[in-house]
């Protein structure tokens, strides 16, 4: 009997979803309080709410709980952050031991550009779930947003030994070791996220730009290829696989490349410039003219004050 009055209730919450949270949107930041200690919010009388001896009562919270993030979740995919922000604290006035109701309000706070709110809301969701793997891969991103970036790989580093086989993990700690010049450590890592995710066209192809910084050439273009093979419009890898070409002096694949990523993109400056090149080389004077003043059309249209100097080789 019990059950079926809090699934009714859960219901009746749901339904009433499409006028907003309880909490208003106005002011938002100071309706909820947000800036004071979230510490000193008074933690639920049990450490679950379903625990409680009052058990219609701990029903009713946690049904009532579980509608705010399934409204906070709807306003998300809405793209409504402002109301997603409301309903999300309503989570945490229902029960601040929420960790959950933490981490998406850190989410629609990251969509704001609210970093530093976000990386707030993240902590308190860690702290409250330390084997929370979503949050500290979360956090770890905003870090890296504000500049931390050895707090970011902490992070990473943390949700990989929660959970090994955590392909974005890697991943982003490959981007981070990236970013901070170390190319080895970023190989390392985007191979360790493709023993778990083999189909992510952006791994390879990431991997690929690490491999050429590091000049293994033949490495990067077997990376830019299995991308391609993943992704056919993947335009970049087209056009960072033509640049190996051009480097290697197999002028015939670069001009190939490039006329693939201009198929994909017929506004790409760069790879009418780069194919420029190529033909060039290869003695196609006529094709290489098109190209350069192709290129040179495109680069006044997107950028009208840079000069033809800029072409010149």
């Amino acid at each position: 009997m019990k059950k079926s009055v809090t699934r009714r209730l859960a219901l009746v919450l749901i339904a009433a979803s499409v006028t907003g949270c309880t909490t208003t949107k106005p002011s938002l930041l100071n309706k909820i309080g947000f800036g004071k200690n979230q510490a000193d919010v008074p933690a639920p009388a049990v450490d679950n709410v379903l625990d409680g001896t009052d058990y219609e009562q701990s029903l009713e919270t946690f049904t009532a709980r579980e509608a705010e993030l399934a409204k906070g979740d709807t306003f998300m995919e809405k793209k409504d952050y402002d109301t997603a922000i409301a309903c999300y604290s309503e989570v945490i006035k229902l029960d601040p031991k929420a960790a959950g109701g933490f981490l998406k309000r850190g989410i629609a706070f990251s969509k704001k550009g609210l970093t530093e709110f976000a990386i707030n809301d993240f902590s308190f969701a860690i702290k409250l779930d330390s084997n929370n793997v979503e949050a500290l891969i979360e956090r770890g991103q905003s870090l890296e947003k504000t500049g931390k970036t050895e707090f970011a790989i902490a992070d990473y580093s943390e949700a990989i030994r929660i959970e090994p086989s955590t392909a974005q993990a890697y991943s982003l700690r490959g981007e981070a070791y990236f970013s901070s010049g170390n190319m080895e450590l970023t190989i390392a890592n985007y191979t360790d996220a493709l023993r778990y995710d083999s189909e992510s066209a952006e791994m390879y192809f990431k991997r690929g730009i690490a491999q050429h910084n590091q000049g293994k050439f033949e490495n990067a273009f077997s990376d830019y290829t299995q991308a391609i093979r993943l992704d056919e419009t993947l335009v970049q890898a087209y056009v960072n696989r033509g640049d190996l070409g051009i480097h290697t002096k197999a002028y015939d694949q670069a001009v190939a490349d490039y006329s693939h990523a201009i198929e994909i993109n017929p506004e790409l400056g760069i790879a009418y410039y780069n194919r420029g090149m190529a033909n060039r080389k290869l003695g196609n004077h006529e094709a290489a003219i098109a190209d350069y003043n192709e290129a040179k059309r495109l680069q006044a249209v997107n950028s009208p004050n840079v000069t033809t100097a800029s072409f010149n080789r």
